[in-house]
């Protein structure tokens, strides 16, 4: 018999904050599925009943994606003001829940963290501290608040932690920001002069590209930016549903600097869908699909959700021949939904993918530590497999140069700190069959 154990965790996302939302374009969003089968000694009715209840759990799952909740995204939501007063917060139910999500120790992050994502506790940590700042509440969480960020600050620079997508240039816009709101942070001088440096080298590095991933990245750290943001170029990269990168964080950076309605009525409705709880990323729900359908696969267990897996991928050609940008407008996730469409017999073309590929110039994937992109390089070398017809000689091209840099990436230095185990056993399998570089 079978017996199926599920922890279903719904991640991003080239993420930022404490659901580890490790951000966007370069990532992303990504859903993880952990499933582990084992035989089961169990009494035969006990086995047939718990396959059948595991199964159902498994179902449920194509219809009812599993969204984390971010206090760092509800801290940026609740900063975003009333449009008819300027003094009063638009959404003042998401501080009242910053106030109650408060940790002992004076984080906003989850319980029991993982001691390598404190620079993620750091960034939400100190997001809540401005939001409470920004409308002059909770004075007590506030003093908890900067307190912790000061006894933590030093982590900020620490190598071994990890870093989330965004993190040299969003934690210290925020510092910038709190000096503005005359927060009064006893931190390391020479900590924050490096911080500062290493923040406007990365910044003119990235400008100096004049490339359209650049671009996209500058508008997918918007809220590190603020008075500096080109909000000109950050707006061309909202989605036609309203956000910048299904992102209610970003969004709500622009909606504070530019009061653009298709934002707010983004924020409204992740509001109603979700109350004060905000999640990291939304929608995510096509990406997330096409997840569960690959780990389901991966597996050996696809057989059991056969009608649900090819509503998946029908929903995925439909979105595919329609252009839609919940498939094209990242990296990873057109990257799955052209394998996985190719693997199930869909005649698509491989050009949308090339498209985004030589757009984005896969040598600005400068693997930088975050998974995120690591991810991205991943998907992408399992997509330029599945070349079917003798003209895609740039699927080749893309399958040998993400194989390169995958294993460029893993002799400069990569281990598994920081990385979901996922993600760094592909990485590992591809490099022990591939020979080391010259």
């Amino acid at each position: 018999m079978l017996h199926l154990s599920l922890n279903f965790q719904a991640h991003l996302t080239l993420q930022k904050t404490q659901s580890y939302r490790y951000r966007r374009p370069l990532i992303s969003a990504s859903v993880a599925l952990e499933t582990g089968v084992q035989g089961l000694s169990s009494p035969p009715n006990s086995s047939v009943l718990w396959v059948d209840q595991s199964k159902e759990r498994i179902r449920k799952l194509f219809n009812e994606v599993d969204y984390s909740v971010s206090a760092y995204d509800a801290a940026w939501v609740a900063m975003v003001p009333d449009p008819h007063s300027s003094q009063a917060p638009l959404f003042p139910k998401c501080l009242n829940w910053l106030l109650d999500s408060q940790l002992h120790d004076g984080s906003w992050s989850l319980p029991h963290h993982h001691p390598l994502l404190l620079k993620d506790v750091l960034s939400s940590t100190l997001a809540c501290v401005l939001a409470l700042k920004t409308w002059g509440i909770g004075e007590e969480h506030i003093k908890k608040g900067v307190r912790f960020i000061e006894l933590n600050f030093a982590l900020a620079y620490e190598e071994c932690q990890f870093s989330p997508v965004g993190f040299d240039i969003i934690f210290p816009g925020m510092l910038d920001h709190a000096r503005d709101l005359s927060l009064g942070f006893q931190l390391e001088p020479k900590l924050l002069n490096d911080l500062l440096h290493k923040r406007d080298m990365e910044l003119g590095r990235i400008r100096e590209s004049h490339s359209k991933k650049s671009e996209a990245f500058l508008a997918y750290v918007s809220e590190g930016l603020l008075k500096l943001q080109n909000w000109d170029m950050a707006m061309k990269f909202q989605r036609k549903n309203g956000p910048l990168f299904n992102s209610p964080s970003a969004t709500a950076a622009a909606a504070i600097n530019v009061r653009n309605p298709s934002c707010l009525n983004y924020l409204y409705s992740v509001i109603n869908k979700f109350g004060p709880a905000v999640p990291a990323v939304y929608p995510l729900d096509i990406y997330a699909r096409l997840c569960l359908v690959d780990n389901l696969e991966k597996m050996g267990i696809s057989q059991y959700f056969t009608n649900e897996i090819q509503c998946v991928l029908d929903d995925t050609y439909r979105c595919w021949l329609q252009g839609e940008e919940d498939i094209f407008a990242e990296t990873s996730h057109c990257a799955l939904a052209f394998r996985l469409l190719r693997k199930h017999g869909y005649d698509i073309s491989s050009d949308p993918l090339i498209g985004i590929l030589e757009d984005e110039s896969a040598s600005s994937y400068c693997c930088n530590g975050s998974w995120n992109e690591v991810n991205a390089l991943v998907e992408v070398y399992q997509a330029s497999q599945m070349a079917v017809h003798e003209n895609e000689s740039a699927l080749e091209k893309q399958n040998l140069l993400s194989k390169h840099l995958l294993r460029q990436h893993i002799f400069n230095g990569c281990d598994s700190k920081g990385f979901p185990n996922q993600i760094f056993q592909q990485v590992i399998l591809l490099i022990f069959i591939l020979p080391q570089p010259i």
